[in-house]
C-alpha cells in the first residue's frame, strides 16, 4: 500500500458522494480545511464500496497509521483476480496491464476503484 495523491488530506469525517457516468467514477470529499473537492477515475473497469465493519482496517495501514489520504494497492489480489477473469473471457485483451487499485479508506466506508488513472477534478 502507498499514497497515490498526498495533495488532499481527507477531512475526518469526509461526506463522500460517489457518482458514475459510462466510463468515469467521480468521488467528491471534504478535505481536512472543508473544502469539496473531486477526484475522477477513469477509465475504470471495477468498483465497490464496503462498510468499514466488514473490512480488515490493518490491511491500509502505513506505518502503523490509516493515512487521510488516496491510497494505491501496489499489489492487488483484486487486479490478479480480475485479470485472471479477463483472461478466460478475452485471451487478447491486456487493457488491465494499466489498471492500479486505488482506495480510499474513509471514516464508515472503504471505497475502492480499479482505473487507469485519476484527476483531481475541482474544488469547490
Amino acid at each position: 500500500m502507498k499514497i497515490a495523491l498526498d495533495k488532499i488530506e481527507f477531512h475526518e469525517t469526509p461526506l463522500e458522494k460517489v457518482s458514475m457516468e459510462a466510463m468515469s467514477i467521480c468521488v467528491a470529499l471534504d478535505d481536512v480545511t472543508e473544502k469539496r473537492c473531486s477526484i475522477r477515475f477513469s477509465p475504470f473497469q471495477a468498483f465497490r464500496i464496503t462498510t468499514v465493519d466488514c473490512v480488515l482496517m490493518e490491511t491500509f495501514l502505513i506505518d502503523g497509521r490509516k493515512p487521510a489520504y488516496l491510497l494505491e494497492d501496489v499489489d492487488s489480489s483484486w487486479i490478479r483476480g480480475l485479470k485472471k477473469e479477463l483472461n478466460r473471457n478475452d485471451g487478447g485483451a491486456d487493457f488491465l496491464d494499466k489498471a492500479h487499485h486505488y482506495v480510499f479508506a474513509f471514516q464508515d466506508n472503504v471505497i475502492e476503484i480499479v482505473a487507469w488513472g485519476f484527476e483531481v477534478e475541482e474544488v469547490i
